[in-house]
Parts: C-alpha cells; structure tokens; sequence
C-alpha cells in the first residue's frame, strides 16, 4: 500500500518536468535541459518557459509583418514605376525601400 501511494507521488511529481520537457521540445529548446530545470523548480519553469515562447512568437510575427510589409512596398514601386512612361526609358536601378 505505501509503495502504491510512493510511486504515485513519484509518478505525478515526473509527470511535470515532462511536460515542460515536452513543450520546450515543440518549441525547439532543449528537452533535457528544460526537464532538468523543471524537476527542480516544477511550477517556475512553467511560467518562464511560457513567457520565452511567447516573446519568440511575438518577435516571430513582427518579423513576417515587416517582410510583408517590404514586399507590398516593392510591389508598389514597381508599379508606380511602369505606370508613367518617363520612366520606363530610364535604366533600372534596384530601388531600396
């Protein structure tokens, strides 16, 4: 009965290192590192590892906002550019925006 109820709580207690583990993981961390980390300070390591991805998504979002928003602006030039004839006879430059 004792060692039922010891390997339960050693049970639960590694079930949450593994899921930090695991979400680091799917997030491309380290799973060992954070499963390590986690065994030791189990709750902490949870809202840590939650703030790290959220930052990298934000940052991840603002980066293909800003690609989209060079590639709208380079589609615009272009066509500004092909829409007025004295233009077209001028040598073409790469046009930095």
């Amino acid at each position: 009965m004792l060692v039922d109820i010891v390997l339960a709580v050693v049970a639960f207690y590694f079930s949450i290192p593994l899921i930090a583990g695991y979400f680091a993981y799917s997030y491309g961390r380290s799973f060992w590192l954070w499963f390590t980390i986690s065994t030791f300070l189990p709750i902490i390591t949870h809202f840590i590892l939650f703030i790290l991805v959220y930052m990298d998504e934000r940052v991840t979002a603002k980066n293909k906002l800003n690609r989209r928003e060079r590639a709208e602006s380079d589609r615009l030039v272009k066509e500004l550019i092909d829409s007025v004839p004295e233009v077209k006879n001028l040598p073409k430059k790469k046009v930095k925006v």
